[in-house]
């Protein structure tokens, strides 16, 4: 009976230690998939920043592709005006 007794104090106490070990496990897992939340909403929040400056940047890109062929089409009247202006000239 006595040995009974004492088997059964032992695997109280082997279950009160896997209990505690079981509860460090799982709020070490906790604190682990918390981390991983926080560094995919942060990857997410610089994700979106990096979309909006690339479709800045590409909105920037048309309007100075714009802009430059606006340039060209000037110079070229410049140009023509320029050598219109010339051939009257002698």
């Amino acid at each position: 009976m006595q040995s009974q007794r004492d088997a059964i104090v032992r695997l109280s106490g082997e279950k009160t230690k896997l209990a505690e070990e079981a509860n460090q496990a799982r709020l070490a897992a906790e604190k682990k998939e918390k981390e991983y939340v926080d560094r995919i909403d942060k990857l997410e929040v610089l994700a979106q920043q990096k979309a909006t400056e690339c479709e800045t940047a590409q909105r920037l890109l048309v309007e100075k592709t714009a802009e430059c062929q606006a340039s060209e089409l000037l110079a070229e009247e410049a140009s023509a005006d320029s050598k219109w202006l010339l051939s009257r000239a002698c």
